[in-house]
């Protein structure tokens, strides 16, 4: 008797959203053996379904009587999900680069341009030299998302002892480059360029020994730009550079609106702090 492949009225019953899965059910009749009925069931299930991918595929026996294999019965279950994109392994030798843009939050108490500014009368809305001033000499400010790229560079130094130790990638992190820094990836050829300051070591992970006797490193990093002249709204104060991990803040006097008669919150100077140590990069080996 030939082996059968059914599905089930209770098949697909899946799940949507960002973990997207599904599954098939099937009755498998006319074998007694398991892997006939595994292999029958796997010609008979579609590679693709509802958009996903066939990941693995089984059965468990319902009624099985070796003597008699027409009266045999399997269920089976087929589960798909979504498509995996595989992270290219590193050989010997090779720099691999993963990057992604996203977002962190930063405090900002300066704007980078006033859209506008209203009254419920005619008169003139009194200057305003930060965000959120309160008119006392207190600057409110807000958290917004800040962008930021991040990218990893994976590097397997074929010879352990020629890679920086855990003592100097320790001291290395949590630091921005001193100098300019470029990596490039050794299958694409495509290269990360950073100026000076604009490039923040996270840190690193050291994989386990390989079997071919490398050693894997894995560096991560996150990237702002540096900006050069220009102004703070309303202020006339004109700064000529900030290294991109630099912090950039005023002070702030109360001065009167003369025509208004109230207080405002007048900047008096920006500043421009470094809070990050500066270190040589080229230290890291990459």
């Amino acid at each position: 008797m030939a082996i059968t492949v059914t599905e089930r009225p209770d098949s697909g019953s899946g799940s949507d959203g960002q973990r997207k899965r599904d599954e098939k059910r099937y009755l498998v009749r006319g074998t007694a053996d398991g892997g006939e009925a595994k292999a029958a069931l796997a010609a008979e299930a579609p590679a693709t379904y509802n958009g996903l991918y066939r990941k693995s595929w089984d059965v468990d026996p319902v009624f099985i009587d070796s003597q008699n294999p027409a009266v045999c019965l399997w269920e089976g279950a087929v589960q798909y999900g979504p498509a995996e994109t595989e992270r290219p392994e590193p050989e010997l030798g090779e720099t691999l680069i993963r990057s992604r843009s996203g977002g962190g939050t930063e405090h900002l108490v300066v704007a980078i341009a006033h859209r506008g500014a209203y009254t419920p009368g005619a008169e003139a809305a009194p200057p305003a030299h930060g965000i959120g001033d309160d008119g006392e000499g207190n600057i409110e400010g807000v958290d917004v998302e800040a962008p930021r790229y991040e990218f990893t560079v994976t590097k397997v130094f074929t010879d352990p002892a020629s890679a920086p130790s855990e003592d100097t990638l320790r001291a290395l992190a949590a630091t921005v480059n001193s100098a300019e820094f470029s990596v490039t990836d050794s299958r694409t050829g495509r290269t990360i360029t950073c100026a000076a300051g604009e490039c923040l070591f996270r840190g690193h992970e050291a994989g386990a020994a390989r079997s071919d006797g490398g050693l894997e490193i894995t560096y991560n990093f996150a990237v702002r730009q540096n900006r050069a002249n220009f102004t703070i709204p309303g202020t006339g104060i004109t700064v000529d550079g900030k290294r991109g991990w630099d912090y950039l803040w005023c002070r702030y006097e109360q001065a009167e609106d003369a025509g208004a008669g109230r207080l405002y919150a007048k900047a008096i100077g920006a500043y421009v702090d470094q809070v990050y140590h500066e270190t040589d990069f080229s230290a890291l080996g990459i």
